[in-house]
């Protein structure tokens, strides 16, 4: 008997096994194998029929259902007003919550284009919108051979997400105009993120993280003994949340979601992105710089921490669409 049950389970195993690498026909052997996988078990690709499509261009539909996944937003703007939008495709409701994210605005022109191809350009400052990243030293893309083909709208981004080591191109070319694929953005997104919080028993068994994190569980009120050698990212929907205490964050504590939390811990930066956001810090809390995108976000502390918080790099709410309209009239 023992002997069948021993035996029971490790067929259960194997077919597991076969199961989890077979889910897609179409998942390839090379430099994108561990982002692809990575991302399917992130939930950030689902792939259909089968198959991931991982040489297929990325549209702007696609990336911004992949963001929205990422970082667990939930709350959708009125799209109505874009013409190309309709209400029964499959994207409606990720391009209504990308927008409310603000990474994505429209052209100008009253249309998002949502099954265009997104560029590699357009794709970087959507994401470094996301992650809010920008710089004013362009230093970084000097060493592309073609730097002079990045427009000038796009230089803040891409200069940060290169000087980071999130986006290194190929060749010695970023290819800013050419169209992005799955595998790339697949790889661009493993880049960014070490790992995807979904729970608090995930958030226990981190350990120590060399790299940025990403903490999306909806439900979560409190963050506790985490230490993080990166960024950590509060995603979107995590408006239940209300302490982190025991934090220690060596690079920027990324707060996406708006709400009251207590703060005990460290960070080299702290960054609130969305609209009344209130972070009341312990008077043993070290925090040597914060960034706010809303007057109505503020962080309340004891600590010595700089009193006028920097300027804005995200705005908080959808901007005339001059940026976008640049971003495809440029193009296409």
């Amino acid at each position: 008997m023992k002997k069948l049950l021993l035996t029971l389970i490790f067929i259960l195993a194997l077919s597991f096994v076969s199961v989890t690498a077979l889910a897609f026909d179409d998942m390839p052997n090379d430099w994108s194998t561990a982002a692809l996988q990575s991302a399917v078990d992130n939930g950030l690709l689902q792939g259909t029929d089968n198959k991931l499509l991982p040489k297929n261009n990325l549209t702007r539909a696609q990336m911004a259902t992949i963001l929205v996944r990422a970082l667990g937003a939930t709350e959708s703007a009125d799209i109505s007003s874009f013409t190309d939008v309709p209400k029964n495709a499959w994207y409606y409701n990720n391009m209504a919550i990308a927008f409310k994210m603000n990474i994505f605005r429209g052209d100008g022109a009253g249309k998002m284009n949502p099954d265009a191809n997104i560029t590699r350009q357009e794709a970087f400052v959507v994401l470094a919108r996301a992650y809010n990243l920008t710089t004013s030293d362009y230093t970084s893309l000097s060493k592309f051979k073609d730097a002079d083909k990045i427009a000038s709208w796009a230089k803040p981004e891409l200069a940060a997400l290169v000087k980071a080591g999130y986006v290194a191109g190929s060749n010695g070319m970023l290819n800013p105009l050419s169209s992005i694929t799955r595998a790339e953005f697949a790889q661009v997104m493993y880049n960014l993120n070490k790992a995807y919080v979904d729970s608090s028993s995930e958030l226990s068994a981190l350990g120590v993280v060399n790299g940025n994190v990403i903490i999306r569980d909806n439900s979560m009120t409190k963050i506790e003994n985490l230490t993080v050698n990166g960024d950590v990212i509060i995603g979107d929907g995590m408006k239940a949340l209300a302490s982190m205490k025991n934090v220690k964050i060596n690079g920027r504590l990324v707060i996406r979601c708006s709400g009251n939390v207590s703060f005990d811990g460290e960070a080299s930066e702290m960054v609130l992105v969305a609209d009344n956001t209130t972070v009341t810090a312990s008077s043993t809390s070290k925090i040597s710089k914060i960034t706010k995108s809303s007057e109505t976000s503020s962080v309340k502390t004891e600590s010595e921490i700089p009193s006028t918080p920097t300027t804005p790099t995200v705005p908080t709410t959808p901007t005339t669409p001059e940026v976008e309209e640049d971003l495809w009239t440029d193009f296409h």
